[in-house]
């Protein structure tokens, strides 16, 4: 079998922010996750992160979450938030991250709205996680409470309230 030429790829997750510039970064260093490459979704409003290799990918999905609930709570007026996460293949091109993975997570943040319970409001983070990572999170002991099935866009979505940060939960 012959491979076409092409910049190697490696499986990574990958997470987008749409709704609040900078919020991404600052999740990830408040985590504890300074490895993490955050740089701006092109175009404009949000930012994508790739994470290093090895990193626990269910522990940083919900420490993510918990951080980004926390950080709105703390500001009532900002926009909601939207987030995914996927593993996919990306690649490095022209000193940037690009690939199918990168693609994925900014459509996914892009997209329409999902349909849902219908409180995403001004203090809210809708997260989408793409069906193969979900599996990968429950076997990793994640609860499936609160998350639906969008099977037409292969993701599963939930809407989070904000968190105080005296009450840390991933719910």
């Amino acid at each position: 079998m012959i491979l076409p030429e092409s910049e190697p790829g490696v499986r990574r997750l990958c997470v987008a922010v749409c709704g609040r510039r900078g919020l991404l970064a600052s999740a990830c260093l408040a985590g504890g996750y300074d490895r993490f490459y955050v740089f701006p979704a092109p175009g404009g409003d949000g930012e994508v992160g790739i994470a290093p290799p090895g990193i626990d990918e269910a522990g940083f999905a919900a420490g993510l979450i918990t951080t980004l609930r926390t950080a709105i709570a703390a500001d009532p007026a900002a926009a909601p938030t939207r987030l995914a996460l996927h593993v996919g293949i990306v690649r490095v091109r022209d000193d940037r991250f690009v690939g199918s993975a990168v693609d994925r997570v900014l459509d996914l943040v892009r997209g329409e709205a999902p349909p849902g319970p219908g409180r995403l409001g001004a203090c809210a983070v809708l997260a989408a996680v793409t069906e193969s990572l979900f599996g990968d999170l429950l076997g990793e002991g994640w609860s499936s409470v609160g998350w639906h099935p969008m099977p037409a866009a292969g993701v599963w979505c939930k809407e989070h309230t904000p968190l105080r940060p005296d009450a840390a939960s991933a719910d």
